[in-house]
């Protein structure tokens, strides 16, 4: 009689998955973008229109990085970029918040109809977990399209 366990794979275990690196000094090297950035935007932009453009390079660049140098994990990798360059722009927003608000006019005109109790320092603090998941989505999926589209670096034996 079979029972329809005796035939049964073995289940998959940790040892048994592929894992893909992180590649820490490159994480580490593009986060800078985020610091850079949060402090670009410290000493004033035009408009929040800047404030994009000055991401987009930043993550153009990132994502060309690690699908070129990277072999595996472009999403993780990206992902972990991301995470770090939002939430560390932001942060140094948040924590600089009264210099944020006073070179930046426009804050003022997109905030206008605020309520008195209104506190601008703790509303960008609360903003660095979202904006750096937001990120750190965006990132890692950049990264991984490029890595469709960029051929890795060949490695010279």
């Amino acid at each position: 009689m079979h029972d329809g366990w005796s035939d049964a794979t073995p289940p998959v275990t940790r040892k048994d998955m592929p894992v893909a690196r992180l590649n820490w000094r490159i994480i580490l090297l593009l986060s800078l973008f985020g610091p850079i950035n949060g402090l670009i935007a410290l000493r004033g932009l035009p408009s929040e229109l800047y404030e994009k453009l000055i991401w987009l390079p930043a993550v153009l660049v990132s994502a060309w990085v690690i699908a070129r140098f990277l072999r595996e994990g472009h999403f993780g990798n990206g992902a972990i970029v991301g995470l770090i360059a939002g939430a560390s722009a932001k942060l140094i927003e948040g924590v600089f918040a009264s210099t944020y608000w006073a070179h930046n006019p426009w804050l003022a005109e997109a905030l206008a109809g605020r309520p008195e109790e209104f506190h601008f320092q703790r509303y960008v603090l609360n903003l660095v977990p979202y904006v750096g998941v937001a990120s750190a989505l965006i990132q890692g999926l950049l990264s991984h399209v490029a890595s469709r589209v960029i051929a890795p670096r060949e490695v010279s034996s």
